[in-house]
């Protein structure tokens, strides 16, 4: 970042907020956030604590706060210029997954910024590890909910597959308007015939193919990774199945710490 950049950064928080970035700043933050990592120490009792990753600024010598600038920069703007650069930025903001005040937020801008984008085959491959990732490893609200949104809109090849394979093990909550309530697998449930059909308020509706009797169907909270895992694969697979509605009350996964 030049010079120039960085005393306006310093001395004029909000004129430089205001700016676009310039594709040099994105360059520079790009790398540092590549070089980051080297530096953490995980804590896995608290994965989303803030003080290794303040020691990795201090360690690379960068305040936090530039780079949550430049991503507040970038989501208040469309990204009709510098799409590839931005693109990369965002890209490497995400795998970075740094956790700082409010990074939760930004890291859900970003990527509905994404999904604005045409993304080179390489974002794309990146992007689907990102999808992944939220699923096997969890992620905020915010987060999950915009992985969610671009995994329909870019419905990238084999995901669907990927998704049913962990999704056929999440336990399933099925309340029937007019007999009893069921629960099992998913997969025992879509062997009953049962079909979802739109999202709405904590549940998905959804039918009986040979009578067309009213359901709600959700997924059950059972704490163990695998479940959790599970649970994730469903909510996303559903986003593939149905396509992109309101899902703002929508009861998120929590967070696991299971590895692929």
């Amino acid at each position: 970042m030049s010079n120039q950049s960085l005393e306006i950064a310093r001395t004029d928080r909000q004129s430089w907020i205001d700016q676009s970035p310039t594709e040099e700043e994105l360059a520079w933050a790009t790398e540092i956030l590549r070089r980051l990592p080297d530096y953490v120490t995980p804590n896995p009792e608290k994965p989303c604590a803030y003080a290794p990753w303040t020691k990795a600024f201090k360690e690379v010598g960068v305040w936090p706060w530039l780079i949550t600038g430049l991503v507040e920069r970038l989501s208040k703007r469309e990204w009709s210029a510098l799409q590839v650069e931005k693109a990369e930025f965002a890209v490497t903001y995400l795998e970075t997954d740094l956790m700082q005040f409010q990074s939760g937020y930004f890291k859900g801008k970003l990527i509905r910024r994404l999904g604005q984008l045409e993304l080179s085959p390489e974002h794309r491959k990146r992007v689907v590890g990102l999808l992944k990732r939220a699923v096997l490893q969890g992620a905020g609200r915010e987060e999950f909910v915009a992985y969610c949104k671009l995994a329909a809109k870019i419905r990238p090849e084999g995901l669907h597959a990927w998704l049913n394979s962990y999704a056929l093990d999440a336990r399933i909550s099925v309340q029937d308007w007019e007999g009893p309530s069921m629960q099992a697998s998913w997969k025992e449930v879509t062997q009953n015939g049962i079909y979802l059909l739109r999202y709405g308020s904590i549940h998905w509706f959804a039918r009986k193919q040979e009578t067309g009797s009213p359901l709600w169907v959700t997924a059950q909270r059972i704490q163990t990774p695998e479940q959790q895992i599970a649970r994730n694969a469903w909510y996303m697979l559903m986003r593939l199945e149905l396509g992109l509605s309101n899902d703002s009350k929508v009861t998120l996964p929590v967070q696991s710490t299971a590895k692929e």
